[in-house]
């Protein structure tokens, strides 16, 4: 403890005494520390603002679809210190976004921001520890242009502390327990008595993990990892406030909303190396299951559902007894990536990226989300200066639970970036964004354009 302190010390003496004077782009260096100010503006539209369906799709008298125009701010910070016995990464980014075309205000976003922070202690001894926080206010625009704000948020608050054992050079192993908070607000739920501030539920979880990795090759590691957690919901049995469905024929998730609270296992196994200097390859194989225990409902039941013939209540009536089981338990992660001189900065440089990931995970409207994921990603550098890059996403979603729905969500994105100087950049976005389901309802298309500016000190 004591070397830890006198290095912490000598690092902030350091910071103190030899803060350096620097130009723009070239960051702000004090002794170990770097801290990076960034400032990112422009402007973004959308074909369908509020993400929502067409005429098609509800059977509406008039169409909600429509194109919108915002002015875009997001000032960043990034701060790195680095001795031989600590590191502290802190990254805090805060988003807005101004709607410029009247009667669009309600899709204003002045509270979005996320930070991270990685903290490493004693990184040579054999026993150390790792503190990582993600913490978040993120939105996304709900269907329906009619509310006073049609924005869905999420709060969320990821901690995580993990002991670090390194016997030899070799073998490394991971032990540690975590806490997440989930916080989700619905706009239009202020109509239900007692509920404040759009306030639909939150969600505690906590959680167990250990991770080994033995390196048995100087850039390759065979990787064992297991997770254990439970997830408590604040109320398990919501009332929403839709006594009825909506004349136009969208979709509503009844007048109640059964989420039950649930243990989560899982286990995989990978390997991890560079193949070559250019090839990185990553592929994790696992299971998992997710167990659901509708005790909690079944004793919130009475005190929120009417229920006067007094029969009891039957999760299996309403779906909220699955569990994840079977093939929506199996867990997979592969990515590689092909770098062609891209990091070198080479002129025609490429880098190619494939990743494919199966996972699970809790859902805030029905018991479980498990879903699998495909991405490709192509960044070219045509200059020193002029860089593009080719995005194409596929997420294809099984719900389960109270709400059955099986949707596939695309996303596609083309990008040029061009570094006027070593301070400023100027970046332009295109790209389309579709969501499919078995619930047509919920279905829409959105075409963006986004004009930024970056300007970093």
């Amino acid at each position: 403890m004591s070397t830890l302190l006198r290095n912490m010390l000598v690092a902030g003496l350091a910071c103190a005494g030899t803060t350096a004077q620097a130009s723009p782009g070239e960051h702000v260096r004090f002794g170990p520390a770097l801290f990076v100010p960034i400032l990112e503006t422009g402007f973004e539209y959308h074909s369908n603002a509020y993400l929502a369906p067409g005429v098609a799709q509800t059977g509406r008298e008039f169409d909600a679809i429509q194109s919108g125009v915002a002015f875009y701010l997001s000032p960043q910070a990034r701060l790195d210190v680095e001795t031989p016995q600590f590191l502290m990464e802190f990254e805090g980014k805060y988003f807005m976004r101004k709607q410029m075309l009247r009667g669009m205000n309600n899709l204003d976003r002045f509270q979005d921001g996320q930070g991270k922070l990685n903290v490493e202690l004693w990184r040579r001894s054999v026993v150390g520890l790792s503190i990582r926080d993600r913490l978040a206010s993120a939105t996304q625009p709900d269907h329906r242009p009619e509310l006073q704000s049609s924005l869905l948020r999420q709060l969320r608050n990821e901690l995580n502390a993990v002991a670090n054992f390194r016997i030899g050079g070799e073998l490394f192993i991971d032990v540690g327990g975590g806490y997440a908070y989930h916080n989700y607000r619905v706009p239009g739920i202020e109509v239900i008595e007692g509920q404040e501030d759009n306030v639909f539920n939150w969600r505690n979880t906590y959680d167990v993990q250990s991770k080994i990795e033995w390196r048995f090759f100087p850039r390759t590691a065979l990787v064992f990892e297991g997770r254990y957690e439970w997830n408590r919901w604040d109320q398990n049995v919501k009332a929403t406030g839709l006594t009825e469905a909506p004349p136009d024929g969208r979709y509503h998730l009844g007048a109640y909303l059964v989420l039950p609270d649930s243990q989560f296992w899982k286990a995989t196994v990978g390997l991890r190396g560079r193949v070559t200097r250019s090839l990185v390859i990553q592929a994790d194989i696992g299971y998992g299951m997710g167990l659901y225990d509708y005790t909690a409902v079944l004793d919130q039941v009475p005190d929120i559902i009417e229920n006067p013939t007094g029969t009891e209540f039957d999760c299996s009536a309403v779906g909220c007894d699955q569990d994840v089981k079977g093939v929506d338990g199996i867990l997979a992660s592969v990515q590689a990536k092909y770098d062609w001189g891209y990091n070198d900065k080479r002129r025609f440089g490429q880098l190619f990226t494939v990743q494919y990931r199966r996972n699970f995970a809790d859902s805030y409207f029905t018991n479980y989300l498990a879903w699998d994921f495909v991405r490709g990603r192509i960044d070219s550098m045509w200059h020193p200066k002029i860089t593009t890059y080719l995005d194409f996403t596929a997420r294809f979603e099984k719900y389960r639970g109270e709400v059955d729905r099986d949707d596939t969500y695309l996303w596609t994105r083309l990008g040029l970036d061009y570094q006027t100087t070593p301070w400023a950049k100027l970046g332009l976005l295109g790209g389309w964004v579709q969501r499919a389901s078995s619930q047509p309802t919920i279905q829409y298309d959105d075409f963006f354009i986004r004009l930024i500016a970056e300007f970093q000190y």
